[in-house]
């Protein structure tokens, strides 16, 4: 675990909690168990036979989780300069400026969603085999999320990099499980 220098103020936490410098009260630990519990619903929901969530749902959970975190942090009872208070604000902040990105694309893909190609479709005749008809979803997935989040990656990327640290530190604080 470390933490990272680009959140000003917060640089050292994990160090201070490994010391004893930092010893997370109750009301932080509940909330950092609350934050850790979070569990935004996948959306849109990806067809059943598909191999785990896409970029499109990663980039929608991540901004769910971060509107999560910030009602989270709206009825917590900790004082706002707690440690835990100023990490999972810090996390809410760095994801925020995924949300309009993320409405957008769960509208687009509403308004013309990839459906779950059948045995005839002539793309899944021309690979056969059991696995065509994934791998032209897959396919036909990525040729959408490249014309609807052409960069939709990156800003996933770039908005959890100073704060990628911050699910370890908090998950130490709440179990004690120091590294």
């Amino acid at each position: 675990m470390r933490d990272d220098d680009e959140l000003p103020g917060l640089a050292g936490l994990s160090a201070a909690l490994r010391s004893g410098a930092w010893v997370p009260t109750e009301v932080e630990a509940v909330l950092g168990a609350e934050w850790l519990a979070l569990d935004p619903p996948v959306r849109p929901e990806p067809p059943r036979q598909a191999y785990g969530p896409r970029l499109l749902q990663h980039l929608v959970a991540v901004a769910g989780a971060g509107a999560a975190t910030e009602r989270l942090l709206a009825t917590a009872t900790a004082p706002a300069d707690a440690p835990m208070v100023r990490l999972l604000t810090a996390w809410a902040a760095a994801v925020r400026p995924l949300a309009p990105t993320a409405e957008r694309a769960v509208t687009k893909w509403e308004a013309g969603p990839v459906d779950w190609p059948n045995q005839n479709d002539p793309a899944v005749l021309a690979l056969g085999g059991q696995e065509a008809q994934r791998r032209v979803w897959e396919e036909r997935i990525e040729e959408w999320e490249a014309v609807n989040l052409p960069d939709g990656g990156e800003r996933l990327d770039s908005a959890l990099a100073p704060v990628r640290w911050v699910p370890d530190v908090v998950s130490a604080a709440v179990t004690g499980g120091l590294s």
